[in-house]
């Protein structure tokens, strides 16, 4: 008997789910913790008393009351300092002033006024983001592995001038006086050799030649090598090859220049940041500060755990300064109505901490005040739980329900929209632009639904017919007139209040509907309104029918619904953590025409993974509509009126229009969990997700034959919203097939819900439409949009009934690589047209499609944990190769092949991504098996884990290990991706999430390389509202806690904004084209007693400069006025300086008198006119060079550029140097960055210029050109070399990446031969074309005069020439899945050639995947040809040059 009492038990036990577990070891932990404190208390505290434990304190600035505090960094207890040196306090006011004027998060179009923000700003200071102050001596290190390459490679020759010490040229020696130039020290230093050694060595060699010890100038001072004309330095017991210059010098260049130097020592100031003074634990009164000890150290800024009371401060000037601050009259030294101890013992903590993969959901008690009473009861599983806790078998919170458990019917109802025209009144067309709701920066996203703000329209939009334009609207407004009444008023839009002249839904007043829709600019009188509803997780439906529209009501300024949504077969108990509701309100006029007004979002679970019950508010994005790959976009906090000084309640809710929705509100509070089939089911309880029922509902609602269309309909983001209206007439077929859902069949319900006491409305399922027609054909439902057989496919049309015309393509089922999608929309009229081009051949079925016939079938439900049969693993094989455009369109079957086999391929790295995409997010053993599946699957490479942060994947579980993955990588790796970094913070849920810790605490690790690359990829994205809170959030945070670096970067932004201002005046007061260079050069002069000395550009923070060099400065010809910037760096040596005296003769005595010999070599002096000639090359070479550009959004040139650089690292990394010279480039602002101008090179058309006015023509132009700069017989076989390295490099990269405008002037040459492109405004394969003629008519540049460098055509050069070609574009195809995510992952940039995810089908076609190394050699080998035939090439190029010498 007590054995069976003692097996019972343990079944009891086995219960117990995962979660639940967790809170029993919390729990039990927490008692544990509370028996030590007490033990602690009793025995040990006592003793620990006797001697005065010290605890550290942070010296912090708070940014909101500009209050200087300290703050226990163990306990979060923190305590105001009134005592504060004045100076220490202006100069905290001044970088909270610096940063608010950079960010404007108080000043400018959005309120930081969201709950989440106030938590996130107030957390816990993390550990891990303080970091002792960088050194101000920085070193660029590369710490990823030196190529296979330069194995051969053993040193690299350096050349150090000895400028700074004149003292060593006085007394030369006459062999040191023949020296070409005495002043350098030239020596080999090798790769594995420290760089401290290497300068011992220079020492030593300095003290051969002038026989001298030579000492540091001061004894506080260090010798140190810095990079000639950079603020870049060679120190530290670092090996040379992990510099960046020495990798970069490697490749083809001749020495690298450096600068003996010296800078002092490490200084005790630069280890007091952050600034941590000590004090006595329970001391009754704490010792004063000595912030004299903190005069020079960086103040350290940061929210307190709780508001503080407002220090008032008058600030005379605000303007952005550099360590000069401005002036303050300081009124109160302490703050009204506070006390002079202000101690408050805040229990606030990280809410989200590192945790290991796996982890269960955080269970942590969560109790609410006063239960309320009968209203409804909890049976069942919640009984047995009580049980349990009565036994003292498991502890838990009673007072808390789990979503796992809960089995109801997952509903939201739509309730009403209030204050809708002060929503739309944040958008109306009086309003500055900048101020306007929908302003986004000069080129408008793709989700604002306003055609006015559209700058780059489809095809179709253009060529649309006016004529029927016109009839439409003359037709709307006939309807119009019948159901509206005219008062014959004359109104003026700019003084109307909309408000009192729509008040019964629209149906009079019509001349107040025509102003109103001038106003908001609207695309038709609005007649009735709707709201359509969808579920998704990530970027997809949760499932095909999560997807529903309200009926319509009239038009009006708060329209009324209360409308209730159930998604059938969603439960509570399925819906994953990361699920949101995406709502996006329709206006449709009298004719059926419908633009969509306004969206907003709401996650259904909050941060602390609450399910966010009963009555919600959401402000509403007027003229938004919902991009699924958003997850970031929360509610709207836009803010135009800045007149108002105090924020208040009353004035935000007034100041929005708000949906309201309602969710099921429960008799306790719920919190997430996974729900645990397998244990359910052991007790008794139906299973809930995935069920046989579930597959009933998905065959019914969605023929398995369109599933796949609807598949690729889900892939994209721009008709995600038009494609649910396609199935939504199915709905009504099965509406009484789930009228029962409420009461599920096959399990009881353990939830109550509390009866809502709201107006009644009818329960509204997903299967409402506006068509109430019952079709008996499964297809007939798509007679009313018209399907019709063209050649390019089959096209639907949504719009007026039609006669019923229907074809369906086969193979529509099994769409994947064989197949294209493309999306076309209207413009004016509200009729959606979707073309579908099926293109298989028997090729693509047997080689990527490996499906069965059995797919046709009608899909059942099947159990995954079954074993896999030999048909399953073929099939298998063919999945694997899926590259990533085409795994969403995996079918139900090859999800279950992929998940009855994930043992089978667990071990390839890559297949993870494969593997999580055939799970079914809404099944909850699924997604625990996903979770499991993780921990056993081999450790991805971080270049793998990247696409796993990409908007398909929310799973925070799967987001958590790509963070952890992705942060092995080295501090130049990161900064490598991180523009697909930054993109990925907007596919977080949260504002504190991994991703965003792990890029703050690298780049406080190390700010000159990983935060400076973030700070100016944010910064630059700062106009796009829907991001604009996360970034300008994070950037918050850098600059509160980077110390000294902040300075750098406030320099920066400074020197950017007045080159803009500079770049606006050259545009806007339309200075005549001969003037321009004067004006600028005078712009400049009025600006260099501005900036700081020296002074640095967002381009690198190496380029550090002392002055313009004023003559070289100009005016660009080009249509977007581009400024040309030369500036002389600010560590420059100059040998002129020095003045050596060479004597050029010496006499000597001899018998027969006095003779004059000439010591003067030969050889020297048949090297006079070369050395001069070097000189003067050299000195260019010295100045550093930026072109400035304004009006062009050059991340498309970043992307670009990035992908070269990838490109070369997967060449450098399989042995292969293919000398690569991809410029730097950035983005500062909206349509403003800074582009690398390369020193020492030329275009091919302006080597062409030189040869005469037929050079285009000529086949030794280049070969002169290379001839004449490199004059030495070893020089110009390197630079022939470098030639023929980078050339083939740079044709395979634009081939793989359809690089277009590719003219003779977007082609440079350096004096070495290196080869490079520049200027990437087209890619993707959108080549140019003039007056209907294509001026590019090959995939690549490579002509005549190219291959005659490489000694023709039957030459061998050209020969290895082809070899390195090809073996480089199979190297490329080999890594072609990266490149494509890669691509993915910047869809949501905003680039103006990469909306969706079909623009990246060329890079596809390019890499041509599905062959053999073998038959990708012959085919580019074949490219190789047409583009040597390619004769126009050359005429183009002369063209080209002739119209630049015209202009």
């Amino acid at each position: 008997m007590r054995l069976r009492y003692k097996q019972e038990k343990n079944d009891k036990n086995e219960f117990i789910n995962k979660h639940l577990k967790n809170s029993i070891y919390f729990l039990i932990n927490q008692q544990t913790e509370k028996k030590f404190q007490a033990i602690q208390q009793q025995f040990f505290l006592p003793l620990m008393d006797k001697q005065q434990i010290e605890e550290r304190w942070l010296i912090c600035a708070d940014p909101d009351s500009c209050q200087i505090y300290t703050l226990n960094i163990n306990t979060n207890e923190f305590k105001i300092e009134y005592e504060v040196d004045q100076e220490y306090r202006q100069k905290a006011i001044q970088a909270i002033q610096q940063i608010e004027q950079m960010l404007k998060l108080k000043s400018g179009t959005w309120r930081m006024a969201s709950k989440q923000i106030e938590q996130y700003r107030r957390r816990k200071i993390p550990s891990y983001l303080l970091h002792k102050q960088s050194s101000s001596i920085p070193t660029y290190l590369c710490q990823s592995t030196l190529s296979q390459a330069f194995v051969k490679v053993n040193s690299i020759k350096l050349q150090v001038k000895l400028n700074q010490y004149k003292e060593l040229f006085v007394n030369m020696s006459p062999d040191v006086q023949l020296l070409e130039k005495p002043n350098i020290v030239e020596i080999e230093a090798g790769l594995v050799t420290g760089a401290d050694e290497v300068i011992k060595n220079v020492l030593r060699e300095i003290y051969q030649r002038f026989k001298v010890k030579l000492k540091p100038k001061d004894e506080k001072n260090q010798f140190i090598l810095q990079i000639a004309g950079f603020k870049e330095f060679l120190t530290g017991n670092h090996p040379m090859l992990s510099y960046d210059r020495v990798r970069v010098q490697l490749r083809g260049m001749k020495h690298l220049e450096v600068i003996l130097t010296e800078v002092p020592k490490q200084t005790d100031q630069s280890s007091l940041f952050p600034p941590i003074i000590q004090r006595i634990k329970g001391a009754d009164q704490y010792s004063p500060i000595e912030w004299k000890k903190f005069k020079d150290v960086p103040i350290l800024l940061w929210y307190a755990p709780s508001p503080l009371p407002k220090y008032e401060v008058e600030v005379i000037n605000t303007r952005l300064s550099f360590g000069i601050g401005p002036n303050y009259q300081i009124k109160s030294d302490k703050p009204r109505g506070s006390s002079q101890e202000n101690i408050s013992n805040l229990e606030c903590s990280e809410k989200i901490k590192r945790q290991s993969v796996g982890d269960n959901p955080q269970k942590q008690s969560f109790q609410e005040q006063g239960n309320k009473k009968g209203v409804g009861y909890i049976n069942d599983l919640v009984s047995m739980r009580n049980e349990l806790f009565r036994q003292n078998i498991l502890q838990i919170d009673q007072n808390i329900l789990y979503s796992g458990e809960c089995d109801w019917p997952f509903s939201v109802r739509i309730c009403s929209i209030e204050n809708l025209v002060q929503a739309l009144e944040q958008d109306n067309k009086f309003e500055k632009p900048q101020l306007r709701a929908t302003y986004n920066g000069l080129i408008p996203p793709q989700y604002i639904t306003k055609k006015t703000s559209t700058k780059v329209e489809d095809d179709n939009h253009k060529t649309k017919n006016n004529k029927t334009e016109d009839r439409e609207q003359n037709k709307g407004r006939q309807v119009h007139l019948k159901l509206h009444k005219r008062t014959g008023r004359v109104l003026d839009p700019r003084n109307l209040d909309i408000r009192k002249q729509i008040p019964f839904g629209g149906q009079d007043f019509l001349d107040e509907l025509e102003t109103f829709q001038e106003r908001y600019e609207l695309d038709f009188l609005p007649f009735l309104i709707s709201v359509q509803v969808s579920l998704y997780h990530g970027c997809k439906l949760l499932t095909p029918w999560c997807q529903a529209e309200t009926k319509k009501q009239p038009f009006s300024h708060s329209p009324k619904f209360y409308q209730s949504v159930t998604f059938p077969g969603i439960k509570i108990s399925q819906l994953p953590q990361e699920a949101r509701l995406c709502f996006n309100i329709i206006a449709h006029s009298a004719i059926g025409q419908q633009q969509i007004i306004g969206c907003t979002t709401m996650y259904i679970f909050s941060e602390e993974k609450r399910f966010r019950v009963h009555m919600n508010q959401l402000n509403i994005w007027p003229f938004y509509k919902i991009d699924p790959r958003l997850l970031c976009v929360g509610q709207y906090y836009g803010w135009a009126n800045q007149q108002q000084t105090q924020i208040t309640t009353d004035l935000i809710t007034n100041s929005y229009g708000r949906l309201i929705i309602q969710l099921d509100q429960f008799n306790l509070p719920m919190k997430w969990s996974l729900r645990d089939e397998k244990q359910l089911e052991e007790l008794g309880f139906s299973k809930s997700a995935r069920s046989q029922r579930y597959y009933e509902m998905r065959n019914t609602l969605i023929p398995n034959s369109d599933y796949s269309t609807y598949q690729q309909m889900q892939s994209s983001t721009l008709a995600s919203e038009q494609f649910g209206t396609l199935y939504q007439s199915n709905y009504s077929t099965t509406a009484n097939s789930f009228s029962s859902a409420n009461s599920l069949s096959g399990g009881s319900h353990i939830f109550s819900k509390k009866q809502r006491g709201v107006v009644a409305g009818n329960s509204l399922y997903a299967t409402t439409n506006i068509h109430q027609r019952q079709h008996t054909n499964p297809y007939e439902q798509y007679s009313q949009v018209g399907f019709t057989s063209q050649e390019q496919g089959t096209i639907l049309r949504f719009g007026e009934f039609n006669e019923r015309n229907t074809h369906i393509a086969p193979s529509v089922m099994h769409m994947g690589q064989g197949s294209s999608f493309n999306i076309h929309e209207q413009s004016s009229s509200q009729f959606s047209s979707y073309k579908l081009s099926h293109q298989f051949s028997s090729q693509n079925i047997s080689q990527n499609q490996p499906v069965s016939e059995s797919y046709n079938q009608i899909v059942t439900f099947k159990n995954w944990s079954t074993t896999p049969r030999t048909e399953d693993l073929a099939i298998l094989q063919a999945l694997l190769k899926y590259n990533p455009l085409n795994r969403p369109y995996f079918t139900d079957q090859h999800k279950y092949i992929l998940m009855i086999c994930r043992n089978h391929y667990k071990t390839l790295p890559y297949a993870l991504q494969i593997f999580l995409m055939a799970i079914e997010w809404d099944d909850p053993e699924q997604v625990r098996e996903a979770h499991n599946m993780i921990k056993l699957w081999t450790p991805l490479p971080p270049e793998d884990a990247l696409p796993l942060l990409d908007a398909p994947f929310a799973d925070e579980t799967v987001r958590l290990y790509a963070v952890e993955r992705v942060s092995i990588l080295s501090d130049d790796e990161l900064q490598l991706y991180m523009l697909e970094l930054t993109q990925c913070l907007m596919f977080e849920k949260h504002l504190f999430n991994p991703l965003a810790e792990m890029l703050l605490e690298r780049s406080l690790q190390n700010p000159w390389v990983v935060g400076h690359e973030l700070f100016w990829l944010l910064k630059a994205q700062l106009h796009v509202r829907p991001s604009y809170e996360r970034y300008s959030l994070l950037l918050e945070q850098l600059l509160m806690l980077c110390g000294e670096f902040r300075q750098q970067l406030m320099n920066e932004v400074l020197v950017d904004n007045e080159l803009y201002n500079i770049a606006q005046k050259v545009k806007e007061e339309n200075i005549p084209k001969d003037n321009r260079v004067s004006f600028l050069q005078a712009e400049l002069h009025q600006l260099f007693p501005k900036l700081p000395k020296p002074f640095s550009f967002a381009l690198d923070s190496r380029m550090e400069a002392q002055q313009f060099k004023m003559s070289e400065c100009k005016v660009m010809d080009s249509k977007k006025m581009p400024l040309w910037l030369s500036v002389i760096p600010q560590c420059i040596e100059e040998d002129e300086d020095l003045q050596i005296s060479q004597p050029q003769k010496i006499v000597k005595a001899s018998e027969e008198g006095v003779a004059q010999i000439n010591i003067m070599p030969d050889d020297v002096k048949q090297k006079e006119h070369a050395n001069d000639q070097q000189n003067n090359d050299s000195k260019q070479s010295t100045l550093l060079k930026i072109m400035f550009k304004t009006g062009d959004d050059i991340r498309q040139d970043m992307l670009t550029l990035q992908l070269i650089k990838i490109m070369d690292k997967i060449w450098l990394d399989a042995g292969l140097d293919f000398r690569m010279k991809p410029y730097k480039t950035i983005s500062t602002q909206d349509n403003v960055g800074m582009i690398e101008v390369v020193t020492n090179s030329l275009t091919i058309e302006k080597i062409h210029g030189d040869a005469g006015v037929m050079g285009a023509f000529q086949q030794k132009t280049i070969w002169n050109h290379l001839k004449t700069k490199n004059t030495e017989p070893q020089s110009f076989e390197t630079a022939t070399d470098n030639f023929l390295r980078s050339c083939a490099g740079y044709c395979v990269a634009t081939y793989v990446l359809g690089i277009g405008d590719r003219h003779s002037g977007n082609i440079m040459i350096t004096d070495t031969g290196h080869l490079f492109h520049i200027d990437f405004g087209h890619f993707l394969g959108n080549f140019k074309q003039k007056f209907g003629i294509k001026r590019e008519r090959t995939k690549f540049v490579l002509t005549e005069e190219m291959a005659f460098v490489m000694g023709g055509r039957d030459g061998d050069l050209f020969k290895k020439f082809q070899q390195d070609c090809t073996n480089a574009y199979n190297l490329v195809r080999k890594h072609g899945h990266f490149l494509i995510n890669i691509f993915l992952m910047n869809l949501s940039a905003g680039m103006p050639e990469l909306q969706q995810a079909s623009n990246v089908k060329y890079i596809e076609d390019q890499l041509a995947l599905n062959i053999s190394d073998q038959e990708a050699t012959a085919k580019f080998k074949q490219e190789i040809i047409i583009s040597l035939n390619d004769t126009w090439r050359q005429i183009d190029n002369w063209f080209h040059y002739i119209k630049r010498r015209g202009g």
